[in-house]
């Protein structure tokens, strides 16, 4: 599956000129690809929030998944939650990202929060609710309004192929972390040798990593970033960035390899707050998965049942979502 010389090799990064988004027209078809991912790989890159907020809409094709059904979301928070009170509990919890905990802790943010939560929930079935939604959705609220991130939620789930990640018993999420073992092995031995050896498997840190996109443990700075290349890239960049953080200090360094099994989780917590996001994207951006890797993700995920969104069965009275199932298919 993995032959390591069938590999995909990246274009050159060079100084990203400022965004323009014109570009974005038509997307995902697009005549300006290379300006975008030159710009998005960029240490130059500099966004506003509100402009963040728009690409993120844009890449990930919310707006067109929301022209589709324009009041279901308003439609969805009037029903009930099948997961009410484990949002009620989750949105009280702290974040672990400073930013994040201060932009979304205020009551407007947090009714916010728990109307895409318990929308969401109504929304899919298929992936049950579990904590780590929540850090998802406060990052897309610090952004954007509820209702675009309730529809960037839905393709990050579905298009993107995080919702696999939550299934119940994650057998995707199994194989994720499979992945992400062996290609560790391949760039980098001697990190993957030493966790072996003190038998500190991927599920103990890559499970967080993937599932709230880095939120859980990066600083938002770095986060922005690896969430744009995210949506332009999809799951790939997952991996790609995760095994870069194993590559790139102050992660990797002399400390790493004397560092015992009680006490690996908190020396990677500590040296991730640490992290020069370009630094790991100059490294993220040299590593090629192997194209076996690309294609699988690709099939696995991003572009899910023939490119149509799931849409559950649980709401069907809702006209919308009738009308949903038979015209969503973005193109």
């Amino acid at each position: 599956m993995m032959e390591a010389g069938d590999q995909q090799t990246p274009g050159m990064v060079s100084k990203s000129p400022q965004f323009d988004f014109k570009w974005l027209d038509g997307w995902p078809v697009s005549e300006h690809k290379t300006q975008i991912e030159t710009a998005l790989w960029s240490p130059d890159l500099d966004l506003s929030p509100e402009e963040r907020g728009q690409l993120w809409i844009r890449l990930s094709r919310a707006d067109a998944m929301q022209s589709k059904a324009p009041q279901l979301y308003y439609k969805l928070i009037t029903f009930e939650s099948p997961a009410s009170k484990e949002i009620a509990a989750d949105i009280k919890r702290s974040f672990p990202n400073a930013e994040i905990s201060e932009g979304i802790n205020n009551p407007e943010k947090l009714v916010q929060l728990q109307n895409v939560l318990s929308a969401y929930s109504v929304f899919d079935n298929k992936v049950p609710y579990c904590q780590g939604f929540n850090f998802l959705v406060a990052m897309l609220l610090m952004y954007m309004d509820q209702e675009n991130a309730f529809w960037v939620l839905a393709s990050m789930m579905s298009f993107y192929g995080i919702g696999d990640l939550y299934r119940n018993d994650r057998p995707t999420l199994s194989q994720y972390l499979d992945v992400f073992h062996r290609l560790l092995g391949i760039h980098n031995k001697d990190a993957a040798d030493y966790l072996d050896k003190l038998d500190f498997t991927p599920h103990l840190y890559v499970t967080e990593w993937f599932t709230t996109l880095f939120v859980y443990r990066l600083p938002q700075k770095a986060c922005l970033r690896i969430w744009d290349l995210f949506f332009l890239h999809g799951q790939e960049v997952l991996f790609r960035i995760g095994l870069s953080l194993l590559s790139s200090p102050p992660l990797m360094c002399a400390s790493f390899f004397t560092t015992p099994m009680e006490k690996m989780m908190t020396f990677m917590k500590n040296a991730l707050l640490q992290t020069d996001i370009n630094t790991v994207l100059e490294t993220a951006y040299l590593i090629s998965l192997p194209r076996a890797v690309c294609r699988w993700l690709s099939h696995d995920g991003i572009f899910l049942e023939n490119n149509k969104l799931f849409i559950p069965t649980k709401v069907d009275e809702v006209q919308e979502i009738e009308e949903f199932h038979k015209n969503c298919v973005i193109s």
